[in-house]
């Protein structure tokens, strides 16, 4: 964690980064995987409302990891890394089967 100011600068940056292609791609995936474009609405709302849900049950999670260590931020790190593992890990499985679906690896 950053315990200086260059730092804390140099993980705000890379945050902001990251965070945006994070937020930012969720659409485009689910679109890829659209092949009727008249539902792609209805499917963007169905993967909101599950990032919705991960994100209300998160939280008091993640404050209840922070308490349980004396307010530490280690194992709420850990958390929330393994949980964006575990996430960027279904993105890709999906990725796979569909590509297998349409018989190329290029979704």
């Amino acid at each position: 964690m950053a315990k200086s100011v260059p730092g804390l600068v140099v993980f705000a940056v890379l945050f902001g980064f990251t965070s945006g292609a994070y937020v930012s791609m969720m659409p485009a995936c689910v679109a890829v995987m659209t092949s009727d474009m008249s539902e792609i609405g209805v499917r963007i709302a169905m993967a909101f409302l599950g990032i919705s849900l991960a994100a209300l049950v998160g939280t008091p999670i993640t404050g209840a990891i922070i308490a349980s260590q004396g307010g530490g931020y280690q194992g709420a790190a850990v958390f929330s890394g393994v949980v964006v593992l575990v996430g960027s890990g279904l993105v890709a499985a999906s990725r796979v089967v569909l590509g297998r679906r349409k018989g190329t690896q290029w979704v």
